[in-house]
């Protein structure tokens, strides 16, 4: 009899416990992390009380955020949430843990602080469009897999940086359209969260992230879209940044810093007007003061801008910085007026991979690494694209890929290197610019 009661008992255990797992729709998602803070995502139903747990794998000491659901507006019966450690130890690998209604679930994944050092190696994956579709119609389009996720866990890394379009609002013929409505754009960002290769790569290390038009709202939507708050409310729900814009100036744009190389995310939606507009613009002027205002007060060794649009490519036809000439203008004339050392931009949104180095007289050429698209449709480059004198050679890559940016070396003598891979990991080119090349 004795032996029936623990098999029950451990039947009833071990139920619970799938049970609660099936309470995890996506996550747990690392997402900023610093040498002593740690911010987690996560997007669960049917939850009362959620136990997120950090614990040192070496001390087996823990720490422990508690959040409770009736304080958060639900989503569909789903409770988006992230919550943020504070006073961790630098350079230590924690194990972390969930625990729903006090019953943990079996799914833990690793999380690991920075080291309190002024510089260190480092590598970051990084890559745009997204787009997903049915299997159904998968075979009627030029789509690529999803399998792609499965193949970028095989390159180490420590983060990822989205360039924007990771979902993707549809418009629909005979239904309403993706981004005309909060419910169809979170229907959108929930079942994107749920795909299992997906979810599986953003589980692995932090993810940081930005938008483009695709994930911001309507195709090529700018600062006149109508609900681009409802958008910058969900996109705060579902990404666990640094931070998003001032308190005075709305947006996505923020930024954080990796040792010795500065990140310096930006919006190129909220405040962007049309192409060539008189007093046109990609950033909107508070946005573009606070990317001056970060630049000139880093000491970073690299400073990595990270836009949505190609900023550098004189022979785009589509979105890109071209379409705004005066404020293009602005960025160049500050970088050279201000001795701005250091800057590579890392772009998304053209569904092709290329490298470009624009040469400038009396200062450092600028480098723009333009990675995209992870799953969607490719575009052929046009023939005067294909002519872009700008172009790194060999780099022009109409397949679909992601990339590898690393940071190595000693003080002083610091390398970052460029690598593309196509979906299935296989290295297709690299190119290495020393610091002293941006001085």
């Amino acid at each position: 009899m004795k032996f029936f009661h623990i098999v029950f008992l451990f039947s009833v255990s071990c139920t619970s416990s799938y049970s609660q797992q099936n309470k995890l729709v996506a996550g747990p998602m690392q997402g900023h992390i610093t040498a002593t803070t740690a911010k987690v995502w996560l997007f669960t139903k049917k939850v009362n009380v959620v136990n997120v747990i950090l614990t040192d794998k070496i001390s087996k000491t823990s720490k422990t955020v508690i959040v409770h659901t009736d304080t958060i507006k639900p989503v569909n019966k789903q409770y988006p949430m992230t919550v943020e450690f504070k006073d961790l130890q630098p350079d230590t690998d924690y194990e972390l843990s969930l625990q729903f209604d006090n019953i943990p679930i079996e799914k833990k994944s690793n999380l690991k602080t920075l080291k309190q050092a002024a510089v260190a190696d480092f590598s970051f994956l990084t890559g745009s469009c997204a787009m997903q579709l049915s299997w159904v119609l998968k075979p009627f389009t030029r789509m690529g897999s999803d399998n792609i996720f499965e193949y970028m866990l095989k390159v180490p890394a420590d983060f990822m940086i989205w360039l924007g379009d990771n979902s993707y609002y549809i418009k629909r013929t005979f239904a309403e359209d993706d981004f005309a409505s909060a419910k169809g754009m979170w229907k959108k960002q929930i079942k994107t969260r749920k795909m299992k290769r997906m979810n599986n790569f953003m589980v692995a290390y932090p993810q940081y992230a930005i938008w483009d038009d695709h994930d911001f709202g309507s195709y090529d939507a700018d600062g006149s879209f109508p609900l681009k708050d409802t958008s910058l409310s969900i996109y705060k729900s579902i990404w666990a940044n640094p931070s998003y814009g001032l308190p005075e100036t709305k947006g996505i744009f923020t930024s954080f810093r990796k040792y010795d190389a500065e990140f310096i995310l930006l919006d190129d939606r909220f405040y962007r007007t049309e192409p060539f507009a008189k007093n046109g613009t990609m950033l909107g002027k508070a946005q573009l003061n606070w990317l001056f205002s970060k630049l000139k007060q880093s000491d970073a060794t690299f400073k990595f801008i990270i836009l949505g649009s190609q900023f550098i490519n004189p022979c785009s036809t589509s979105e890109c910085y071209n379409q705004f000439p005066d404020e293009k203008k602005e960025i160049y004339n500050f970088l050279e007026d201000n001795n701005i050392k250091g800057v590579i931009f890392i772009t998304g949104d053209s569904h092709y991979a290329d490298l470009q180095k624009e040469e400038r007289k009396n200062t450092y050429p600028l480098y723009d690494f333009t990675c995209s698209p992870l799953t969607s449709f490719l575009d052929k480059p046009t023939e005067l694209e294909k002519a872009n004198t700008s172009r790194v050679l060999n780099t022009l890559t109409p397949h679909r890929n992601f990339g590898k940016v690393s940071v190595n070396g000693p003080a002083g003598k610091r390398v970052c290197t460029i690598e593309l891979y196509d979906d299935s990991a296989k290295l297709l080119w690299k190119h290495d610019i020393p610091e002293e090349e941006l001085r």
